[in-house]
């Protein structure tokens, strides 16, 4: 059985922890565990919760795309209108109307080119 801990802490937006991740690692990570649960467990595969402290952009988000992992649905690319009219007006910030976040979502970051050529080469 795989059991995975999934924080929503290294997103961008997260205030504690000031790393740089988008929500494509919400979708890879987990379609990682269920990959290997399948190939390696006969697909038993426990997630929890863990971590995150955007409860607005970024939580709801990511621990609903670790459900559809599990559940083997590939949402639209829109979130679900009802549940932005829901919160919209309690959030202090400006919901998400998509899964994913956009391309510009935090400014480059300095050295990634000459970060990622000498991370290819090792």
């Amino acid at each position: 059985m795989i059991l995975t801990q999934n924080g929503a802490d290294a997103h961008y937006y997260d205030p504690l922890t000031h790393l740089s991740a988008t929500m494509k690692i919400y979708e890879e990570i987990p379609r990682l565990a269920h990959e290997l649960a399948h190939q390696y467990c006969d697909g038993k595969w426990i997630a929890v919760g863990g971590g995150g402290y955007d409860i607005w952009r970024v939580v709801p988000r990511a621990w609903s795309r670790i459900w559809l992992e599990m559940k083997g649905i590939t949402p639209p690319d829109e979130l679900p209108q009802d549940w932005i009219q829901a919160w919209n007006k309690q959030s202090p910030v400006t919901l998400p109307s998509t899964w994913r976040d956009p391309n510009d979502l935090y400014p480059p970051i300095p050295r990634k080119a000459e970060i990622t050529e000498k991370m290819l080469k090792q």
